[in-house]
């Protein structure tokens, strides 16, 4: 027995307000296409105790988007896990300069 589809049409389409494009949006929502994977593929190895590997996941992200102050707290944790004391430093202070209100 062969099923019926049925098209519905919708008549009212929802579109953004006027001045929506010019809202401020938010720093994650700003970031260049994956950034956020990067990232995340840095956490999963810092919870796995891979810091090297973590390191180089944050290095990636900084490199495709450098204001990311997420991005520095990662590295700068992965350089401290994995002994690199003074790079460390450098990118939480980074982190710092960048969004101080999370700090």
């Amino acid at each position: 027995m062969r099923e019926e589809i049925q098209v519905v049409e919708i008549a009212d389409v929802r579109q953004e307000p006027e001045g929506a494009a010019e809202l401020e949006r938010s720093p994650a929502s700003r970031l260049p296409l994956g950034v956020h994977g990067l990232f995340q593929a840095g956490m999963e190895r810092l919870n796995l105790g891979e810091a090297g590997a973590a390191a180089a996941c944050f290095e990636q992200a900084l490199s495709l988007a450098p204001e990311f102050a997420d991005g520095h707290v990662g590295l700068g944790i992965a350089y401290a896990l994995d002994s690199r004391i003074y790079p460390a430093l450098d990118h939480l202070e980074e982190a710092i300069e960048l969004e101080p209100e999370s700090f």
